[in-house]
């Protein structure tokens, strides 16, 4: 009896009630589509009243680009496929777009572009967002519902429904879902591609290559990690051939089973073969089969001097137009940039990331009921597989190769990576190892008593977790990190605060009275891509990660409220800045701006020291944020007075307050 056809009787027996019955039914798919429902419903609503993440403005300018004026070089980095799929919404819809001509879309400054489209061109972006991330979130319910197709494989309907119940309750996907970027779409492709190529490895058909074909075409064009899944293949195959049953070839009407390993090594190899030919064709299709190069030469020279081998391959490759030439560059950039990022953890900064970054994130980011069936589900697997044969126990765990293969190979490649810019980069190892957690279902019957008490109640907690995290699913920290309050202090950027909430922070001002004449003045550090005009923010502009403020002059510091998005308070992204730490090498930059910007600000634009203007203005930036980290500084060693979604951080601050916090203090001089 393999676990997929254990009765319910046996496994199910604490699931009661004739609602429950009547959802679960006899394949489990009326509960099934209720959970994805339920996943796509909670995501929407979430994200229906936030701002514009960072990279969405990026991913919807570049997808509507594609569809309209064939504008491959915006954003190849991030997925042609995902950012269509986004744009879909916005075609039809008349919506104005940058003229062919214009100098920034020419070179591809997609930053620029997008702000034009979402912000300046009178585009109705509010709806048409909303409607962009109501198809995005599509991906969160189709992955529920694979979840749940490959858990009941494995362990039957009671034991795929825990799988799907946990994936559709899991605040990572319903962070990112909803969202026009490529994570949600490519933990779809990882988990289908694994799966139709272990199906292909073992029944050869026109369907099954086909199937397995498009599915790794659609991966390697959303998102550039994609490149994970070929040591995956290769491990898949060894096992296969190594272990696995003879191989069945299906053509036509007829079917064969190839016995030899020689034979079966040269279908394997033959198949993979015009798999890949088939994503080479659709790599190509993507980009309209263009040969030409939108960047100058002396770029890709750049990429292939760079130390990173990827770069040099797809240098290599762009000079052999073996692919298209900006999903290469696309392709080169991401390797590059993934080499070093400035990444945040529990107080420091690194540029080069941590070991320990991944499994700390998956720590604090995971509910901890969804432990509780993980760990159930190893011992219920444990205790049900010691008591079958050896060769049956073999046979069941030969079927999960698949699943903790890709568990490991991520993983693995996670915890090497120097990326630690967000817990995102996780969620394609949700699904599988939710299906794992599937499992637990076989607790009742391997003789684990407390199973039936534990399993449905981890069940509804990791539901009750989802419902309280709304609608900060982005912010979610359980509390082994002291819960979305205090995230702030453990992880930033794209694992909390993506400016995803400048909307909200619209929202509070007006509910609090503070955009009313009289009130005190509010300042504004904002991460994020956002506008602040085109949101009616008032806000007096301290240093962001896209400046918008219109002049260089820092403004005059006083007493009022203090909103600085969670990235900037760490010191992230502030130029001047040393991450989150005043040392005394700041103090002594600190200084010495602040007598240069004295000095500039004293004589005037006409008559400065400094002849050159650009100049003039390089030092008044770089004095705005060597004076915001110290601010920051000592904002670090206090408690905020609000939160706004947990990620833009208010403090009311007294006048005496701020000169204390911006007091110069002479650092020690190191003695010889």
């Amino acid at each position: 009896m393999t676990p997929a056809s254990v009765p319910a009787t046996m496994v199910g027996g604490s699931l009661p009630g004739r609602l429950t019955r009547a959802l679960v039914g006899r394949n489990g798919w009326p509960a099934a589509l209720v959970l994805a429902g339920a996943c796509w419903l909670l995501a929407i609503t979430a994200i229906s009243g936030k701002s514009n993440t960072f990279d969405e403005i990026a991913h919807l300018t570049a997808g509507y680009g594609y569809w309209t004026a064939g504008t491959y070089h915006l954003n190849p980095e991030n997925g042609n496929l995902p950012q269509r799929f986004a744009a879909l919404p916005l075609l039809g819809s008349g919506c104005r777009f940058v003229p062919a001509d214009d100098p920034a879309l020419a070179r591809g400054q997609v930053w620029d572009v997008g702000r034009r489209f979402f912000f300046e061109l009178g585009n109705p972006i509010d709806p048409l967002l909303l409607r962009s991330r109501a198809l995005m979130a599509t991906t969160g319910a189709a992955l529920v519902l694979l979840v749940f197709v490959w858990s009941r494989s494995l362990w039957g309907v009671p034991g795929a429904l825990v799988s799907a119940t946990l994936t559709a309750c899991c605040p990572t996907l319903l962070a990112n879902a909803p969202l026009v970027t490529s994570d949600a779409m490519s933990a779809v492709f990882f988990l289908l591609t694994v799966g139709l190529i272990w199906r292909m490895l073992h029944i050869v058909s026109l369907v099954s290559v086909v199937s397995a074909a498009v599915a790794v075409g659609c991966l390697f064009l959303t998102k550039m990690s994609a490149g994970l899944i070929v040591p995956v293949v290769v491990v898949l195959g060894v096992v296969r051939l190594g272990w696995g049953p003879c191989l069945r070839v299906v053509r036509g009407g007829s079917e064969r089973w190839v016995e030899r390993p020689s034979r079966m090594a040269a279908v394997v190899a033959g198949v993979l073969l015009a798999v890949t030919m088939t994503a080479w064709l659709m790599i190509w299709a993507a980009f309209g089969m263009k040969t030409g190069s939108a960047h100058p030469e002396a770029t890709w020279r750049a990429i292939a001097a760079e130390p990173v081998a990827t770069s040099r391959l797809a240098a290599w490759a762009q000079q052999n137009g073996l692919l298209p030439e900006p999903y290469l560059y696309g392709f080169a950039y991401a390797m590059v940039q993934s080499g070093q990022r400035s990444a945040f953890l529990n107080g420091r900064y690194s540029t080069e990331g941590w070991p320990l970054f991944f499994p700390f994130t998956f720590l604090v980011k995971t509910p901890l009921p969804a432990f509780v069936v993980l760990a159930l589900a190893l011992t219920a697997a444990a205790s049900w597989f010691r008591r079958r044969p050896p060769d049956r126990t073999w046979r069941h765990a030969y079927e999960l190769a698949p699943l903790l293969c890709f568990v490991v190979v991520y993983g693995g490649v996670a915890v090497t990576a120097h990326l630690n810019i967000g817990h995102r980069h996780l969620l394609p190892l949700y699904p599988a190892l939710y299906i794992l957690a599937g499992a637990a279902a076989l607790a009742p019957g391997a003789r684990i008593r407390a199973a039936r008490w534990i399993l449905p109640c981890s069940l509804a907690l990791s539901g009750a977790a989802s419902l309280v995290a709304w609608p900060n699913y982005l912010a979610y920290f359980n509390v082994v990190a002291g819960g979305p309050r205090h995230g702030y202090r453990r992880l930033v950027d794209s694992s909390l605060d993506w400016g995803q909430d400048l909307r909200g922070l619209k929202r509070w001002l007006a509910d609090s009275g503070l955009e009313r004449p009289g009130a005190p003045r509010v300042y504004l550090s904002y991460f994020g891509t956002a506008s602040m005009r085109f949101h009616g923010i008032g806000a007096t502009l301290l240093p962001g990660f896209f400046e918008q403020a219109e002049s260089a002059v820092p403004p005059p510091l006083t007493a009022g409220l203090y909103c600085i998005s969670a990235t900037m308070l760490q010191g992230l992204y502030l130029d001047e800045a040393e991450g989150p730490v005043w040392t005394q090498s700041s103090e002594r930059r600190y200084l010495e701006l602040r007598e240069q910007a004295a000095t500039l600000l004293a004589h005037g634009a006409g008559s400065s020291p400094l002849a050159d203007e650009r100049a003039r203005g390089a030092v008044l930036r770089a004095f705005r944020h060597v004076q915001l980290a110290k601010l920051c500084a000592s904002l670090r060693r206090r408690e905020p007075d609000h939160q706004v979604g947990h990620s833009i951080l208010v403090y009311r601050l007294t006048q005496a307050e701020v000169d204390e916090a911006l007091r110069a203090e002479r650092p020690h001089q190191p003695q010889l």
